[in-house]
């Protein structure tokens, strides 16, 4: 299922990362220039889904449809997540590869809105990679360039 890499994860911990993160970065391709959205997911196993409106202004519509190549990026930071320290977790990410594309409109009854039409968006992986942190400590509390002021002082 993933690459192998420096840090990774085992098959096991990327499918149980997928399915425990709440949302990620969807980016595709306008033109020659890329776009990125935070979309929520749902992971089969296979695909990943995600849930959009239905209006044809949208630009990643645009976009999927003349270019489907896409990355999903979800990722865990102890920035973010300080409490990841006490549980001992690493920072880790998770990188999806394939080609994004409109798969059906649901009909959906809303709280706030009553019944509703969603377009469900399918991205077909060709690619999961992973990454784990390998250090043994962490100085999650201070940015790098604050560590070392001197890799930004001429810009």
């Amino acid at each position: 299922m993933a690459t192998r890499g420096v840090g990774d994860m085992t098959d096991a911990e990327v499918t149980d990362f997928i399915k425990q993160s709440a949302c990620g970065v969807v980016t595709v391709m306008d033109g020659n220039r890329p776009y990125s959205v935070v979309l929520e997911h749902y992971y089969d196993g296979k695909n990943f889904y995600f849930g959009c409106s239905t209006r044809e202004d949208q630009r990643k519509l645009r976009c999927i449809r003349e270019n489907p190549h896409a990355t999903f990026m979800m990722y865990q930071s102890r920035r973010e997540n300080p409490g990841m320290l006490k549980q001992d977790t690493k920072c880790r990410s998770v990188l999806v590869e394939g080609k994004l594309r409109e798969a059906e409109i649901k009909t959906v009854k809303s709280r706030e809105f009553g019944q509703v039409n969603l377009k469900l968006l399918k991205l077909e992986p060709d690619i999961i990679s992973n990454w784990r942190c390998t250090r043994k400590t962490c100085d999650w509390e201070t940015r790098w360039y604050e560590r070392y002021p001197e890799l930004v002082a001429d810009l």
